[in-house]
């Protein structure tokens, strides 16, 4: 489900600062709020800070250094999770109060505020007017088409497949799930109509490209099968045909898994 108020608010920040094109320029936005970015160079663990400057009265984003960093993209991330919390109000209130703490970007925690503030990051590095357009020519986009796009954004693979599940009018769900275990899923508003709302289950299944990626290191590219709804959703009743495709997050542990579950007058070539 889209939050529109953020998607409102991510939209009035980029237009303050002109930032139309990709990608999307965090020292700007920062700098023009007055904003400190500093780079932690030793940050095992850590994603990013954000903390209120009292006798400043200035605000200052700690995050990892991205040239030491594994994934550039995921420092984006967490700069732009960072600044969800200063522009959203009732967080930047709790900032101003004293309160702070080290965040946990990347859509893995299910705190509220945190919920919100990588709501507004996916929605500050990607527009949905992009998206929109996007969609417009056609009504799906495959992994790799969603990875490209979060590389001309430069956002996350996560943040990029979460843009597009929460825009995309196919029956479609990301699945996130670290060494075989799932830690997140999120369903298109058509699968959840459908009663895709969960899958169900705990650990990736048998027979699914996740379980392919997590049996073979090996493989590096995105892995792809056809199978069927009863695969991921063994639980309930009918059965439909599904496409997944899984890609490795580097070297985290971590699995993305595309589900679509398209029409059958669908024609994918």
């Amino acid at each position: 489900m889209i939050n529109c108020p953020i998607e409102k608010l991510a939209d009035e920040v980029r237009a303050s600062y002109g930032q139309t094109s990709s990608p999307v320029s965090l020292d700007t936005i920062a700098e023009g709020e007055g904003i400190s970015l500093v780079s932690i160079e030793k940050c095992e663990g850590f994603h990013g800070r954000i903390e209120f400057l009292r006798e400043a009265a200035s605000f200052v984003i700690y995050h990892p250094d991205p040239n030491n960093a594994p994934n550039r993209k995921r420092v984006r991330f967490s700069i732009a999770h960072e600044l969800g919390h200063y522009f959203i109000e009732p967080h930047r209130e709790l900032l101003v109060a004293g309160k702070s703490h080290n965040s946990t970007p990347g859509f893995i925690c299910d705190n509220e505020l945190e919920v919100e503030a990588d709501e507004f990051a996916a929605a500050l590095l990607i527009p949905r007017a992009h998206i929109e357009q996007r969609l417009q020519r056609r009504s799906f986009m495959t992994l790799a088409e969603i990875l490209k796009m979060g590389d001309d954004w430069q956002s996350s693979a996560r943040s990029a497949t979460i843009r597009y599940v929460r825009y995309t009018g196919e029956a479609c769900a990301m699945v996130i799930s670290k060494q075989g275990k799932l830690t997140k899923y999120i369903p298109s508003d058509e699968a959840e109509a459908l009663g895709f709302r969960f899958t169900g289950l705990k650990v990736a299944p048998q027979g699914s490209a996740a379980i392919q990626l997590y049996n073979d290191s090996s493989k590096r590219n995105i892995e792809q099968v056809h199978i069927t709804t009863k695969t991921w959703f063994p639980y309930l009743n009918g059965e439909r045909d599904l496409d997944e495709e899984a890609f490795r997050l580097g070297d985290t542990g971590y699995v993305l898994s595309l589900l679509s579950m398209p029409a059958e007058e669908d024609e994918r070539d």
